[in-house]
C-alpha cells in the first residue's frame, strides 16, 4: 500500500520541524495514540508507541516502535514504524519534506508505504488506505490546531 500527499500548515518550516519532534505534541495530534514514549536509539529519535485503531470491521490495540531517521533539519526526515496487534502487524516507512510557501506557511509533502500482515492483510486490506488517509488528515488538522492555539496564546500575551 502506497500513500502520498501534501498538506499546508500555518507556520514556518522551522516551527513545523520543532512540533514534529515534540513527543507531547505528536501524542496529542496523532489519532488513537494512547502512549508515545521516547526511548534510546543510536540512529535518531525513537519512540515506543501504543494506539487503538479501527480499520473497517477490525479494531485493535497496536504496540511497537516509531523511529525518525535520515534527518535533514528543517527540510526532511524519514519515519519507520513497526507495530503489532492481535489483528495483525504493520511495517511502514514514510518520507516527509517541508518547504516554505510564504512567510508563515509550510507545505508538507509525504510519501510512504506500508506492508500489512495477519488479519489486516486478508480482511482489512481494502479498508486500510481510506483509514490511513483519514488518520493523516486528522493528524495534520490537529497539528494546525496546535499551531493556531500557540499563535493565539502568543498574541494575547
Amino acid at each position: 500500500m502506497r500513500i502520498t500527499g501534501t498538506k499546508l500548515l500555518p507556520a514556518s518550516p522551522a516551527k513545523v520541524w520543532q512540533i514534529l519532534h515534540d513527543p507531547s505534541v505528536l501524542a496529542q495530534a496523532t489519532p488513537g495514540i494512547q502512549r508515545l514514549t521516547p526511548i534510546e536509539s543510536e540512529n535518531g529519535q525513537k519512540y515506543e508507541a501504543e494506539y487503538a485503531v479501527k480499520i473497517g470491521p477490525l479494531s485493535g490495540k497496536f504496540t511497537g516502535t516509531v523511529e525518525v531517521l535520515d534527518v535533514e533539519p528543517p527540510k526532511a526526515m524519514e519515519l519507520r514504524m513497526k507495530v503489532r496487534s492481535s489483528i495483525g502487524n504493520v511495517n511502514a516507512t514514510a518520507r516527509i519534506e517541508l518547504s516554505a510557501t510564504g512567510e508563515n506557511a509550510t507545505e508538507v509533502r509525504y510519501e510512504g508505504s506500508a506492508q500489512l500482515g495477519g488479519m489486516l492483510m486478508s480482511v482489512g486490506q481494502r479498508f486500510a488506505l481510506p483509514t490511513a488517509k483519514k488518520m493523516i488528515d486528522e493528524f495534520f488538522d490537529n497539528l494546525a490546531n496546535v499551531i493556531k492555539a500557540e499563535n493565539t496564546d502568543r498574541s494575547t500575551k
